[in-house]
């Protein structure tokens, strides 16, 4: 007799970031889920390594503070420094984030939490987040689980067929929802048969992961070093300084062998690129991938919803994939909890595809673009942008020679690339030059406008017709908006309980309502479940541009302004009318 299938409210297929954040955003709301994870346990190898400001912002609506975020992220200072280098103790170019007074202003003005970023091992992350999850009752999070097929989609239910890594027993999961959180290669969108929009390979890399203290072996400290010298191009991502350490170099799969790339291979290029001796260097696991810049041509089908990398996959020049996914599970939750508990119809659902999928194409293209542009540093010098894959390339054709004369041969071109290199070290014009491109790469990490500032143009909101203000360099520089999509601005307003956030106000279960009494009529009948009522009159102060009333959807965007309120403008944004 086949079992009955295990019921639940929403199956979650991943428990990456994206996964798990939609499971304790869900828990927040009284909502339970089921997440499946194919590993047995939370992936060491780290991966994302950037915080945002937003994701902050997120995660502390689900209890995670910057306490907890900081036990294991490296050290702010660390954190805001990118190094353009011949070699690690050769520095020829940086970026500096906190370095600006002025930019430490900005996010001083616009951040509740004044920081715009943590340097926080994605691997380091999903640990705070496993650890929450696992302690919730709303959540049944399941590892060595793997989601098999889709056996049923349709207007009220999905199953799925699940397979116990461990007893290799199938068996079935019956929800109301399916969130397709499964990663790049997603089984599930396979399955709904949703192609990719954008190119499959930009480019490929291989990674090794190590751990070691290096902060005595640096020149300076910094979170990410762009090594320029021939023999050991690629980059060092120090996801902490003192603790681990992802070293990254490219892989051309026409002329190379991944069988190539052996721990001894690594360590010898590390220590190179470093100028020193460590006989104790592990590496602890190499991971190959393959850079792509594409978008899912939709993010949905029935009762199923791609959310993270499953639904894009971006460059890592930004920092923006991670951080994307965590924006879509804070969009999405709060849509099926209203459904499911009768404050809204499905069709509420529908402006998840609509208001994430646009933000979506723009960072994707943000990202190829970096990607793209901090060629421009390499350029400058006089070094063949693809004089790496020319390399490989003779390499490949001349490997029935000798393995000393074969290396004997390919030494000449990199002897005279890093020849051209080492000018920027003594030509004054040319070091003055570089220092111009390497200022112009800043936005790849100071994106505080395409962090906050982004616009949900159309879903489930009340366009009021207005225009929305773009600031000059739109990546780096935010303009607050209370206008309807926008994020609401984060700003102090003085209170008779005291000093606050603007964001202090927001609830996630429920519509703010920010209203003047001495300026509008504002009904407050409406159910506290529905909506949180905020006479701003008992402000003592007010920020320049704050309309007479203001209505904020759950997830802290804007859904109305004006000067005359209806009760019925919840319902109109939560019906989607």
């Amino acid at each position: 007799m086949k079992p009955s299938p295990v019921k639940t409210d929403i199956l979650i297929s991943g428990a990456g970031p994206s996964g798990l954040v939609s499971a304790l955003l869900l828990a927040r709301l009284g909502i339970r889920s089921t997440i499946i994870e194919r590993k047995a346990k939370t992936d060491e190898h780290p991966k994302a390594h950037e915080l945002n400001a937003r994701s902050v912002e997120i995660l502390r609506e689900i209890g995670i503070s910057q306490e907890d975020l900081n036990r294991e992220a490296s050290p702010l200072e660390d954190g805001s420094r990118i190094l353009f280098c011949r070699t690690m103790q050769e520095e020829f170019g940086r970026i500096d984030l906190l370095e600006d007074p002025r930019r430490r202003a900005k996010y001083e003005a616009h951040l509740r939490e004044t920081l715009p970023y943590f340097n926080l091992s994605q691997s380091e992350f999903e640990k705070i987040l496993v650890d929450r999850a696992a302690a919730s009752e709303c959540v049944d999070l399941r590892f060595g689980h793997t989601w098999d097929a889709l056996v049923t989609n349709t207007t009220d239910r999905t199953v799925s067929r699940i397979v116990d890594g461990t007893t290799g027993d199938r068996y079935e999961v019956e929800s109301r929802y399916l969130l397709g959180c499964d990663g790049a290669g997603s089984p599930i969108r396979k399955a709904l048969g949703i192609d990719l929009e954008g190119p499959s390979e930009l480019s490929s890399f291989v990674n090794a992961f190590f751990k070691y203290n290096l902060r005595e072996h640096v020149a300076a400290p910094a979170k990410l070093y762009w090594i320029a010298h021939p023999e050991y191009a690629g980059s060092f991502i120090a996801h902490h300084i003192e603790k681990r350490w992802v070293y990254v170099v490219p892989f051309y799969r026409k002329w190379e062998s991944l069988a190539t790339f052996t721990p001894e291979f690594f360590k010898e290029r590390i220590q190179g690129a470093l100028g020193v001796e460590l006989p104790d260097l592990e590496i602890e696991s190499i991971s190959p991938w393959r850079m792509t810049a594409q978008v899912a041509r939709k993010y949905t089908d029935g009762r199923a919803y791609l959310l993270g990398d499953a639904a894009h996959r971006f460059p890592p020049t930004g920092g923006l994939g991670m951080n994307t996914g965590i924006a879509d599970a804070h969009n999405l939750a709060w849509k099926i909890a209203s459904v499911l508990q009768g404050k809204a119809d499905s069709t509420l659902l529908e402006t998840y595809e609509t208001e994430r999928r646009p933000i979506a194409v723009k960072n994707c293209a943000e990202s190829r673009e970096n990607s793209e542009n901090i060629m421009e540093v390499f350029s400058l010098l006089g070094l063949d942008l693809d004089g790496m894959e020319k390399l490989a390339q003779a390499k490949y054709r001349l490997r029935f020679l000798p393995a000393k004369l074969r290396d004997a041969l390919t030494s000449v071109p990199k002897g005279m690339a890093d020849r051209k290199l080492r000018r920027v070290f003594t030509d004054a014009g040319l070091r003055a030059k570089v220092d111009a491109t390497v200022s112009r790469q800043i936005g790849h990490f100071d994106r505080l406008g395409l962090d906050i500032g982004y616009t949900y143009e159309a879903g489930a909101i009340i366009d009021d017709g207005s225009q929305v203000d773009i600031a000059d360099d739109d990546v780096s520089d935010y303009i607050p908006s209370t206008r309807p999509g926008a994020r609401l601005p984060h700003c102090w307003v003085d209170t008779s309980e005291g000093r606050k956030s603007s964001h202090d106000f927001l609830a996630y279960d429920r519509f703010t309502l920010f209203a003047d009494a001495g300026r509008i009529q504002a009904d407050a009948a409406i159910s506290e479940t529905a909506l949180h009522h905020i006479d701003t009159s008992s402000w003592t102060f007010i920020p320049k541009g704050w309309p007479a009333a203001l209505l904020v959807r759950p997830d802290g965007h804007v859904a109305w302004r004006g000067d005359a309120w209806d009760p019925r403008y919840v319902d109109e944004v939560a019906h989607h009318k």
